[in-house]
């Protein structure tokens, strides 16, 4: 698929309703026809929760898209992008996943409270 035809229609779902492709599909496909790495995208509306993002939101997503193409052109792989002292970072899974860190009950009443 062009990215000419990213807003045309692209077929019907399982439950018969209109389904429309967007740019990240178009990518991850791409990725995939020239990598043969399996690709998945994510489209933000299906998962965002908590109202409109901000500024610092949207600059957030776009640094650590970046670094997430830069990480995949330099062949990092089993990384966590995230950010440390304002600059990103590159964590192994391995190391972003050996601690066990409990939650705070404090903050999970918090939670609690202001889900009301």
């Amino acid at each position: 698929m062009e990215w000419k035809e990213v807003f045309e229609a692209g077929g019907v779902d399982q439950f018969g309703h209109q389904t429309f492709n967007g740019i990240g599909q178009v990518i991850g496909d791409e990725i995939k026809a020239r990598t043969g790495y399996d690709v998945r995208t994510t489209v933000l509306g299906h998962i965002q929760r908590g109202g409109s993002p901000t500024a610092v939101d949207r600059i957030l997503a776009s640094r650590m898209g970046e670094a997430a193409i830069e990480a995949f052109l330099d062949e990092q792989r089993n990384v966590m992008i995230g950010i440390q002292n304002g600059k990103i970072a590159y964590v192994p899974f391995a190391k972003a996943t050996m601690h066990n860190k409990g939650i705070d009950r404090n903050s999970l009443d918090l939670v609690k409270i202001l889900s009301i």
